[in-house]
Order: structure tokens, then C-alpha cells, then sequence
């Protein structure tokens, strides 16, 4: 689902991070065999299979109107697919862009607020002190 809009007017952000990538080390003895490995694990077999069993939503092009997909499944589907043509903004994934100390703060800290041994205010507060520490000054809001 995209995350709720901060200012009306604005278009929807949907999270990325929807799957790995797979790469061919360039020094391989055998790059027609890995090639080869790769476009097995996405020909439109193994997408049905990626998508209808294991509902890992697959970084290649394929034909959607040949799974038979759950409603949600197939609601994310469309939402990939069109989203070149859409104009949809996709997000980062926060922890890659932010700096350590705001992960472990992220990890941490929401730990405490669910085991009842700090509150929301304080997480906030939390996180912002070390989003700021660990980001250089002219990116320490953010802006989004």
C-alpha cells in the first residue's frame, strides 16, 4: 500500500524494495550457464510460481493475465506494472538511506515503545536526534 499522503495534492509514494536482484560475476568460467540460470528462474513458469506460491513479486516484465492471482497479489501487480506509465513515485527503503545510528534507533526504540518502557514522544524525539546526528546538516530534515 503507498504510504498516507503528507500534503493533499500529492501523489501517492509506494515503498519499493519489492525483491532482489540477481547478478553474473563478470569473471564467471561459465556466463552462458548463469545466463542461462537467471532466465529459468524468471520465464513466465517460474513467475506463476514466484507470484501464485511463494507471493514474491519479481523484478521482470511477464504476463499477469495468465496467473491466477489473489486479489491483493493481483491489486500489486497492476500497481508494478503501470508504474512506468503512471507517473506512481516509489520510495526508498528507509534503513538504506539513513545513517546506522537511526536504524538501531528504529530497531531498538520501537522495541521499547512496544514493551511499554518508553513512549511514542520519546521514539520520535529519539529518532530525530539520531537521524540529525548521523546526517550532514543541510540533510538533517527530511523532506518528504
Amino acid at each position: 500500500m503507498p504510504f498516507p499522503l503528507i500534503k493533499e495534492g500529492n501523489k501517492p509514494t509506494w515503498i519499493s524494495g519489492v525483491g532482489s536482484a540477481f547478478y553474473i560475476n563478470a569473471s564467471t568460467a561459465h556466463p552462458d550457464e548463469a545466463a542461462a540460470f537467471v532466465d529459468f528462474l524468471f520465464n513466465q513458469d517460474s513467475v506463476e510460481k514466484w507470484l501464485g506460491e511463494a507471493k514474491y513479486f519479481v523484478p521482470v516484465a511477464f504476463d499477469a493475465s495468465a496467473i491466477d492471482l489473489d486479489p491483493v497479489t493481483a491489486q500489486i501487480v497492476t500497481v508494478l506494472q503501470e508504474a512506468g506509465d503512471s507517473g506512481a513515485l516509489f520510495g526508498y527503503n528507509i534503513d538504506v538511506m539513513a545513517p546506522p545510528a537511526f536504524n538501531d534507533m528504529m530497531q531498538n526504540g520501537f522495541q521499547a515503545v512496544l514493551a511499554g518502557d518508553k513512549t511514542a514522544e520519546q521514539q520520535a524525539a529519539d529518532l530525530q536526534a539520531a537521524w540529525e546526528k548521523g546526517m550532514p546538516a543541510a540533510d538533517a530534515t527530511p523532506t518528504s
